[in-house]
């Protein structure tokens, strides 16, 4: 008896500790795209996607045309879509019965809209058989955007891409959003004579000018790893939070968070607050303030007041440059621990959406080509002590600089929504 509860103990301790395994961290949006098309090329028996949105635009369209053309080849392979409701808008019922008559499995999470804590799968996971993505992006023409537009700023973001035993554990994951009871398949019973207008528009969608075998992807690096993600469906359950507050607590000597929205509250605000009280050497890369887009507007004029307090408390902090923004969503500790995933610094991602967070140590050549990207991106941003300093930077009226700071006297009573 006392052998089996001693191989209980062990086995317990062994599953707690992190899985060592092969990864390869996209900084660039063109190896992104490059690692999921490869992925769709390359499987076998079932492809699982889940994200916030995929959208109706060319990334998306080209995604879909990758996924009909194998499907096509391999009639037997499995593919599932998995969609958050409110998210992804732009696949209707129509686009999405096409996809379900063309053998795609395609469900959509929580389609109960509601003001107040509606609670949303804002997760990315995509795997291909034994190979999964996650991090940051979403599937569309902004997020993996390569060059500026008129209509696009480019967003930076990272992506990693992972082997092994973790897999299995991201599976779990995907299985349990899969099978949520607010997860629906599109009714196409009221419409059973389905056009395949959308079809034919997605297998007509002009490719990419660069070639699979000719780009250079990013090398494959060792690293024990942890995974951590919230349960689709529930608020009681937030070990993505748990564990950001946890390796925020467990830092010794810096803390350095690329994030795209700075709105920390409740367990969170108060293990930074913690960390600076420590002495901790504290750096936030984030988007500067934009008055463009509404939610641009409330997420990066918000927080304002409160960077300021960080910035005469001594924290170092970055703005993005005016043509570029960040969508990334990452924190380093003591040049020891990676957390990469989709969890902002916001109250949505702390208290109500499912996120996911991938946990690396002990990778030296991961941690140094991360650094090399997060440090180019900081030298080309601004990094102030003033926001009045940041407001010069991008060009901002006098009027909008005023508008800007009034929204973010409004943080306290906004704080639960962003």
């Amino acid at each position: 008896m006392k052998l089996f509860f001693l191989a209980l103990f062990y086995f317990t301790i062994a599953k707690a500790l992190p899985l060592s395994t092969a990864l390869r961290l996209h900084t660039d949006s063109q190896t992104s795209l490059l690692a999921r098309l490869s992925s769709i090329q390359k499987v076998n028996e079932h492809l699982d996607i889940e994200a916030f949105y995929l959208e109706n635009d060319r990334i998306g369209r080209s995604l879909l045309k990758e996924i009909l053309l194998k499907k096509a080849k391999k009639p037997l392979l499995q593919i599932r879509l998995l969609f958050d409701a409110w998210g992804s808008q732009t696949i209707d019922e129509n686009l999405a019965c096409q996809l379900k008559n063309s053998g795609i499995n395609i469900k959509f999470f929580n389609k109960k809209f509601k003001i107040f804590n509606q609670q949303r799968t804002h997760r990315k996971i995509w795997i291909a058989d034994n190979i999964a993505i996650v991090g940051g992006r979403n599937l569309s023409e902004e997020n993996f955007s390569m060059e500026k537009n008129d209509s696009i700023t480019v967003l930076s973001d990272w992506d990693l891409e992972v082997s092994g035993q973790i897999v299995k554990n991201i599976q779990k994951s995907f299985e349990q959003a899969w099978n949520q009871e607010l997860t629906q398949i599109p009714d196409c019973s009221n419409n059973p004579n389905i056009k395949n207008q959308w079809i034919q528009q997605i297998l007509n969608t002009e490719g990419f000018e660069f070639s699979l075998k000719t780009e250079k992807n990013p090398e494959w690096k060792k690293a024990e790893v942890e995974w951590f993600a919230d349960p689709v469906g529930t608020f009681n359950e937030r070990p993505v939070s748990e564990e950001v507050a946890f390796l925020i607590r467990t830092a010794k000597r810096t803390v350095e968070i690329e994030n795209a929205y700075f709105l920390p509250i409740g367990i969170i605000a108060e293990e930074l607050g913690n960390a600076q009280k420590k002495g901790l050497h504290i750096a936030f890369y984030i988007n500067g303030p934009s008055m463009k887009y509404w939610m641009a507007r409330y997420s990066t004029c918000l927080p304002l007041n409160e960077l300021q307090w960080w910035m005469n408390m001594g924290a170092q902090i970055t703005f993005t440059p005016i043509e570029r923004r960040t969508h990334a969503k990452s924190l380093y500790t003591d040049e020891e621990v990676l957390a990469i995933g989709s969890f902002n610094f916001d109250s949505r991602s702390i208290n109500s959406n499912a996120e996911t967070l991938l946990v690396i140590r002990n990778s030296p050549q991961l941690f140094n080509e991360y650094n090399i990207e997060h440090h180019r991106r900081i030298n080309e941003g601004f990094t102030v002590k003033k926001i009045s300093q940041v407001f010069e930077k991008y060009n901002f009226s006098e009027k909008d600089s005023k508008q800007c700071l009034d929204l973010s006297n409004l943080k306290p009573l906004l704080k639960n929504f962003f």
